[in-house]
């Protein structure tokens, strides 16, 4: 009996013992496991650490890392390359020691700022190496965290900007040299142009007065010989005019002084001046210009415009018609003839000044080449352009382009019931029209659209008339706006009126507005 119960517990002993160093392989298994996957992962992180160490130090930028002071606490092999010293030198080392002297204040700015804000910042500034050599380098910094005592670290991005800053001198040393070439071009085509003139006037003015006080036949012969001299002579002094307009087009000089202009009475004028020279070559002149066509353009330019084009048709005409149109729909003035037409292959040269394309007219008349080339220039000031359609022995048809522009004007008006009729008058003479309700929504306007017209009332909340009136004057970007200053409540109020003038305005309008009042008023200074 004893042996018995003292064997059972030995039995159960044994059966615990081999329970527990089951678990234990199979832990002792899961542990190799884990360990396994750790040596696994932490051999993928070492080549990725590895494969990273070396994205850093071998890219194409230097990586730093600073605090707000300045001072370096790690930076890349390419950093270390860029400034030719160690990289193991640059810990600790104030980053400013590589900037010279001339652009300390702007590294220091940049360091200002960063810390300041919080937010990225760049600079260029030019570097100095160990080995005494410079280069223009640019940094991009970033807020890297926070720091307990003082200006938080950062992370910076250094690159030799050098390549690009030498391009950007040469390209504005030539831009200044082109610059320079083309103010002493123009300059020189404005002085020998001015002193062509007045020399070959005179010679034409001693000419006429040869051939006015040789009367006896003998001198037919020399009459008609000075008679070619006038005309070489008339012809030279249309080239020098054209040169000097060119030249003072180009130099800007002459500045568009646009105005909705009557297409209809523009082509009157131009007929009327060339019908003697059309007469005598038996071309008859039409306008077949629609009466109530209007374009937005400099009168006196655009009418040279047309005067060159007419005075051409009529140089390669011998009879038949020369016709001013426009076609219907179109911000388009064309002129049209039957004479001789134009070759084609000097068609694509018409309007260049460096290409000869002059070719003698049908009486033997000779041009200058210089008309179509300045008649194109001012069309481009314009915003528009010409184009030409011809046939050989049928005639040429000349188109000019013209955007679709009108004038703006800015009305400063509170009251709905006074700025309506303003704008009915407005629009019925072809401007474009906003309508503001104080006097600084109306100098916003200004601001941002620059319009031809300004017409303000004096009452109006948030700022009155006679303050947008004193602001527009003031500032020279908007002074040669043209002001109207309208009115009912100082109608008879003489102080206010000379007030007004003394602040420059153009003009002074009562109500209630009247239409055989606004009209001539605000014409005069978007219509001609």
């Amino acid at each position: 009996m004893s042996n018995n119960r003292s064997g059972q517990p030995e039995a159960g002993r044994e059966e615990d013992w081999q329970g527990l160093l089951y678990e234990a392989r199979l832990r002792q298994a899961e542990l190799e496991s884990q360990i396994e996957e750790l040596r696994q992962t932490q051999e993928i992180l070492e080549a990725g650490r590895e494969k990273l160490f070396g994205f850093y130090n071998l890219a194409p930028v230097g990586f730093i890392t600073m605090n707000g002071d300045g001072l370096v606490f790690e930076a890349n092999l390419t950093t270390a390359t860029l400034l030719s010293t160690e990289r193991g030198q640059l810990g600790g080392q104030p980053f400013a020691r590589f900037v010279t002297g001339g652009h300390q204040e702007t590294f220091h700015q940049f360091l200002k700022e960063l810390v300041k804000t919080g937010q990225p910042q760049s600079c260029e500034v030019m570097m100095e190496r160990r080995d005494g050599t410079q280069f223009w380098g640019k940094l991009d910094a970033v807020v890297a965290g926070s720091a307990e005592d003082g200006a938080p670290p950062y992370h910076a991005v250094l690159a030799d900007i050098t390549d690009r800053k030498v391009a950007e001198e040469k390209l504005k040393a030539a831009k200044e040299l082109a610059e320079n070439a083309t103010q002493m071009k123009d300059k020189f085509l404005s002085l020998v142009a001015h002193d062509l003139r007045s020399p070959l006037a005179n010679v034409i003015l001693l000419q006429k007065v040869t051939m006015s006080a040789n009367k006896r036949p003998e001198c037919d012969e020399c009459r008609v010989m000075l008679g070619k001299s006038i005309g070489v002579c008339e012809t030279m002094i249309g080239m020098a005019d054209n040169i000097l307009e060119s030249a003072q087009l180009q130099g800007g000089v002459i500045r568009l002084n646009r105005k909705i202009c009557g297409i209809k009475n523009l082509s009157d004028a131009v007929i009327g001046e060339l019908a003697i020279l059309a007469g005598e070559k038996g071309v008859v002149l039409k306008n077949e210009v629609p009466p109530h066509a209007r374009l937005y353009v400099d009168r006196i330019m655009f009418q040279r415009i047309i005067q060159n084009l007419v005075s051409n048709a009529i140089k390669f005409s011998k009879g038949g018609v020369v016709s001013v149109f426009m076609p219907a729909g179109q911000n388009v003035v064309a002129v049209r003839d039957n004479g001789v037409g134009i070759d084609e292959h000097i068609l694509h040269d018409l309007f260049r000044y460096e290409v000869k394309t002059s070719t003698v007219g049908t009486s033997g008349e000779r041009g200058t080449g210089f008309g179509l080339p300045l008649s194109m220039e001012i069309a481009k000031a314009h915003g528009g352009t010409i184009r030409v359609v011809s046939k050989k022995g049928e005639g040429s048809v000349f188109y000019v382009d013209m955007p679709d522009l009108k004038p703006l004007v800015v009305v400063a008006e509170d009251d709905e019931v006074s700025a309506f009729p303003l704008r009915r008058f407005l629009e019925d003479m072809g401007a474009a029209v906003v309508v503001a309700k104080n006097g600084a929504e109306a100098m916003e306007i200004v601001q941002a659209k620059n319009p031809a017209l300004v017409i303000t009332d004096l009452m109006m909340p948030v700022m009155d008339g006679l303050t947008l009136l004193q602001n527009l004057k003031a500032d020279a970007q908007y002074a040669a706006i043209p002001v109207i200053v309208i009115t009912g409540t100082y109608a008879n109020d003489i102080e206010m009126r000379k007030k007004a003038f003394e602040y420059r305005a153009n003009d002074f309008i009562t109500k209630p507005l009247s239409e055989a009042d606004c009209i001539p008023r605000i014409g005069r200074f978007i219509t001609g």
